[in-house]
């Protein structure tokens, strides 16, 4: 693409460790980038940091991902998606979170893992010296689905799957 027009992205997590990284990962690009922080989330405070601006700009709001659809009209967001935490979600959370993603985005998106038989292995090698590291990796592992059970959701939603580590993007 020709248009290189500054574009804002835009994060939400419940942990100011997100953010913490957010910080760390783009110090070095500080004259192209432009990060900024809403602690208290509202419509009106989201709409001015996503103004435009001479820089990318990234936007992290601490709040929970599941009020998304408080913040945004229908359709107001061009790309949304969900990243390695559904699983961690009960099935009524991820009906109400794909609702809301499916509402407010142009396109909606779910990136994740998928369980396989050896997908714990480089957590649990990566994790062994961390007793309390190495259970939550290796229950999160437990809670991802399988592609057995994701092909069948295949006929409700398009689905990608990706060899190792064994992921998947799927289109709501």
């Amino acid at each position: 693409r020709q248009d290189n027009s500054p574009r804002v992205f835009m994060g939400v997590d419940q942990s100011s460790v997100s953010y913490a990284i957010i910080q760390e990962t783009f110090r070095d690009f500080a004259n192209q980038i432009e990060i900024i922080k809403i602690e208290h989330p509202s419509r009106k405070s989201i709409r001015l940091a996503v103004q435009p601006g001479t820089k990318h700009r990234i936007v992290f709001i601490k709040a929970d991902a599941l009020t998304l659809d408080r913040w945004f009209l229908p359709q107001e967001v061009d790309i949304v998606y969900s990243s390695r935490f559904k699983h961690h979600l009960t099935a009524v959370q991820k009906k109400r979170i794909d609702k809301s993603l499916k509402k407010i985005g142009k396109v909606a998106l779910e990136y994740d893992d998928y369980r396989t038989a050896f997908s714990w292995i480089p957590q649990a090698i990566a994790a062994w010296s961390r007793p309390v590291l190495l259970n939550g990796a290796l229950l999160s592992r437990l809670r991802q689905p399988s592609k057995t059970a994701l092909k069948k959701e295949k006929r409700a939603y398009a689905i990608r799957f990706f060899g190792i580590p064994g992921c998947y993007i799927k289109t709501l």
